[in-house]
């Protein structure tokens, strides 16, 4: 009995985690519990306006405390989509972040969009360290809705048990021009240079190294370095 107990617990937490989207952290009942708080913080505050909540991903602080990332979309009370039940087709996807508050409950953050975004957008969400030490960054990746744009843009944020709180440390659209003034998108990527870790953001054979400033808390463009990495490309190997 004690075994099919334990089974039936186990099955529970995985049947909440997959539903949810929160693989990314350990599977236990914690993480779960914090996106299902996130879920329903997220309607508190948005009220009779959000519309559809697309994607939950549990962030982990520690061992014991969660936050979560949510996707959602709004809709307008008066369009007819109230009666017919779709919702947020046309609109951008939005992005909020739920984190512990220290007093048993959550704070919910609603994301506002980046300036240089100038067209609605769908929005996707992983957990990965770009630091060190252990601790993973929420990575929300833009692109257009529109099929024939070729925007695309990434912005990274990071967090710390206790703060209740997202930081954004790193917010760039990823659109490039060769020599011959094409627009290309570029990529991302982690890398090691004049050994420590960078961002490269590259595209139409152009380079952009960002550093790590601790007085700072964020990732900045370093010109000069982004200089030396493209003359080390273009040397023969």
């Amino acid at each position: 009995m004690v075994l099919r107990r334990r089974r039936l617990f186990s099955g529970l937490c995985l049947l909440y985690l997959t539903t949810l989207g929160c693989s990314s952290a350990p599977l236990n009942v914690d993480n779960a519990k914090a996106c299902l708080s996130a879920k329903k913080a997220l309607k508190d505050r948005v009220g009779p306006e959000l519309g559809k909540v697309s994607e939950a991903l549990s962030i982990p602080l520690s061992q014991t405390s969660f936050g979560c990332g949510l996707i959602f979309t709004r809709i307008d009370e008066e369009l007819p989509g109230e009666v017919s039940g779709v919702y947020g087709q046309s609109a951008s996807q939005e992005l909020a972040i739920s984190l512990p508050n220290g007093q048993a409950g959550v704070n919910i953050t609603l994301i506002p969009p980046p300036p240089y975004r100038a067209e609605r957008v769908r929005l996707a969400l992983e957990l990965k360290e770009l630091r060190g030490g252990g601790a993973q960054e929420l990575i929300v990746t833009e692109r257009a809705t529109k099929s024939v744009s070729q925007y695309q843009a990434f912005r990274v944020f990071a967090f710390a048990e206790g703060v209740p709180s997202p930081r954004e440390i790193l917010s760039e659209p990823l659109r490039f021009k060769t020599v011959d003034g094409i627009p290309v998108t570029g990529r991302w990527g982690v890398e090691r240079f004049e050994e420590e870790e960078v961002i490269l953001i590259q595209g139409g054979g152009e380079y952009r190294v960002y550093q790590w400033h601790d007085s700072l808390q964020s990732f900045k463009l370093d010109l000069a370095a982004s200089t030396r990495y493209k003359q080390g490309q273009s040397k023969p190997r």
